[in-house]
This record gives structure tokens, sequence and C-alpha cells, in this order.
């Protein structure tokens, strides 16, 4: 059995011997001759910190309690801990908290991206990207319900990183 500190990353650069390395073969020139990475190889997520692991039903009845203000501060934390856990997720914050209170309709796209940003992180720290963005923004129409699935799918990543 191996461990996650044995793992090797693929050889990179032009002309990378990739056959030594048991990732078969690519070709030397072209655009073929670099790597295209849809997901960071095991053990490339710990480039930042773990975000905090919340109670998904405290984050639900919150948001519900406060008439959807809690649910705005945690979409906005949670989106800083994605982009501070791995430096590959590409997100301002700010700008997007914006958009999702003034412009229509921007949220079930906001929450759509958030969906796709966990998947990225699932991969990150090598889990299966179980976490659909499409049933975050069905869920959106139960009264937040996004909010509970989305920090579920938060929590194992993070319960995942400290074990």
């Amino acid at each position: 059995m191996t461990s996650p500190n044995d793992f090797t990353p693929p050889p990179s650069g032009p002309g990378a011997d990739y056959s030594s390395a048991g990732y078969g073969s690519a070709p030397a020139t072209g655009y073929g001759a670099y790597p295209v990475a849809t997901t960071p190889y095991p053990g490339a997520y710990q480039n930042g910190p773990s975000g905090k692991t919340r109670s998904p039903i405290g984050v639900f009845l919150l948001s519900i309690i406060t008439l959807g203000i809690y649910g705005i501060v945690w979409y906005y934390k949670v989106n800083v801990e994605l982009r501070n856990f791995n430096s590959s997720i590409r997100v301002n914050p700010t700008n997007m908290i914006l958009l999702y209170i003034f412009v229509p309709y921007f949220s079930y796209f906001s929450i759509y991206c958030t969906g796709q940003r966990i998947q990225q992180a699932q991969a990150a720290a090598g889990l299966p990207t179980n976490t659909s963005p499409g049933i975050g923004v069905l869920l959106t129409f139960l009264i937040g319900g996004h909010t509970f699935y989305y920090q579920d799918a938060l929590n194992s990543i993070w319960q995942y990183r400290q074990a």
C-alpha cells in the first residue's frame, strides 16, 4: 500500500519521457508535448489552509432565521476558503457577492460556479468529484437548500485533509 507521500508528479516540459513514469506516451513536439491537467495530482491540495468545518444544518437554519443575511456571509466566506485552499481556483468573492445581491438571476449562475469550485477542491484533495453544481442550483429553490448541500461537501474536504 502506498501513502500520499509516495506520489511522484508526472514529468513536464517539452520532450518529457512519459513512458518511464507509467504515464503512457505523448508526442515530443507540437501542442501534445505539454500535458494538459484537468485535475491536479494528489498532494497538490497542500498549497493552502483548510476551511472551517461548519454544521450543514446550522448553516441552513441560520440562513432562514436571519432572512438570508447569514447565507450571504456564509457564501462569501466559503468562496474565500476555496480560493485560499487551492491557488488554481480563481474567484473574487467581493465582486461575486455584489453581483449576487444586485443583479437579478446572477445568483443562480454564481451558485452553479461555486459548485464547480467545490468540484475543483475535491479533485485537488484527491476525493471523487461527487458534488453537482446543477443540484446546488435546484436546491436554491428549497429556501437556500444549496447551503446544506455545499457545506456538507466542503466538510468532507476539510475532514479528509485533516485525516
